[in-house]
């Protein structure tokens, strides 16, 4: 796996990350044994950045303990969110990018 610099953070992050959208929106133990079983499987090979936010559904609550477990824990580990904008800083940013 090949690693970048996260901004001035000090960590580096997996140039392949996971995300998390409609995927990991999971309610039901078994389907969320599965995605449990992904993220450990992810940071065997050494992903460990993770794409989770509260818009995707459960998915940070399935990310965040999959992630946290004592046997799973990398150090360098990052779970990414995507805050809820104003509506003015979204049409903001909308604008930019129109």
């Amino acid at each position: 796996m090949h690693y970048r610099p996260l901004g001035r953070t000090g960590l580096h992050a997996s140039a392949v990350s996971m995300g998390t959208w409609k995927s990991f929106d999971v309610r039901v133990r078994k389907e969320i044994e599965h995605v449990s079983e992904l993220v450990t499987e992810a940071l065997r090979c050494g992903v460990n950045l993770f794409d989770a936010a509260p818009m995707y559904g459960e998915a940070e609550a399935v990310v965040l303990p999959a992630t946290s477990r004592r046997e799973r824990v990398r150090e360098n580990t990052a779970v990414a969110d995507t805050p809820a904008l104003p509506p003015a800083a979204r049409q903001q940013l909308e604008a930019m990018f129109a």
